[in-house]
């Protein structure tokens, strides 16, 4: 058991992506076929949305938790119910990395069930 239980997340291309891995994805690159089996979430920003703003229990501009953090909520509990494979790490390929990091930062749902990897420098490892 790691000292971390949490789900890693860490940015890269969709051909990063292998067996115990799902997908959190933009669709900046359109419709994907992930490989079989593999778990993967899928969100669209929406226009004139800034996350950065945006409280944990809904934003200012009425849009509720940022798509993002859906995504990633969406598969956790797809984890736990068992509709989708076991996953130990999400590789992200999203076009805005720094709205997505600040997400798995300051969403208290998101964080308590994912990190960066790897964590940041000022992070600690959470213990069990």
């Amino acid at each position: 058991m790691s000292a971390d239980d949490r789900v890693s997340v860490r940015f890269g291309d969709l051909a990063e992506a292998g067996p115990g891995d799902a997908i959190l994805y933009d669709g900046h690159r359109g419709p994907i076929m992930p490989a079989a089996g593999a778990a993967m979430a899928q969100f669209v920003g929406l226009p004139g949305h800034n996350a950065l703003k945006c409280q944990t229990f809904g934003c200012p501009c009425g849009t509720g938790r940022d798509p993002a953090a859906q995504a990633l909520s969406g598969l956790f509990f797809a984890r736990a119910r068992g509709e989708v494979p076991h996953f130990e790490r999400v590789i992200a390929d999203v076009r805005d990395v720094a709205l997505v990091r600040s997400m798995l930062e300051h969403d208290l749902f998101v964080r308590a069930r994912f990190r960066l990897h790897p964590p940041p420098a000022s992070e600690p490892v959470h213990s069990v």
